[in-house]
């Protein structure tokens, strides 16, 4: 692999940059596990192995750092634990949840699934909002969204405890 310099290491970030816009659109439309892995596979695309190699190695030392901190919690009587919400069973939802699960498991994160058919109401929705506000186990949430016709998006994501909101909705 190639050595970094401070002049490769600037020219990269250059790049970056560069390219910032364009990934933030890409990141938006993705359901990719990771950032890291949208960032890969943006730069990949772009042709530039040498940033993307940087990326793959963020993505890992992220993923140590994220288990060694999960870890401290743990041995201090905390269990980590992620929160996820998804109305229905679009594809793409499905698809970032395994994505998501699998990260979780990777960093020691336990996950609680909170699964709603598409034809629940806004009050479903609600409740469950609710029971992760108030439950001191559940320290993040993951709302897949759009949401439902049914369900106003804006109420439902202003219920949820900042706190917990883990895309910062």
């Amino acid at each position: 692999m190639e050595e970094y310099t401070p002049a490769s290491a600037a020219q990269a970030l250059e790049e970056l940059e560069t390219c910032y816009r364009d990934f933030i659109e890409k990141l938006k439309k993705s359901k990719a596990s990771s950032v890291g892995e949208v960032m890969g596979n943006f730069f990949r695309a772009q042709g530039n192995p040498r940033v993307s190699y940087a990326v793959e190695e963020f993505d890992a030392a992220m993923t140590e750092r994220l288990a060694a901190r999960a870890d401290q919690l743990k041995v201090q009587g905390i269990v980590p634990t992620l929160a996820i919400v998804r109305v229905g069973e679009r594809p793409e939802d499905l698809s970032y949840e395994r994505g998501a699960l699998k990260r979780c498991e990777k960093v020691g994160v336990r996950v609680r699934q909170f699964a709603l058919p598409k034809e629940s109401s806004h009050g479903d929705l609600l409740a469950v909002i609710r029971q992760i506000n108030g439950d001191r186990e559940i320290h993040g949430c993951l709302l897949f969204r759009p949401l439902p016709p049914q369900m106003d998006e804006e109420a439902i994501c202003a219920a949820l405890d900042p706190a917990k909101d883990v895309d910062g909705i």
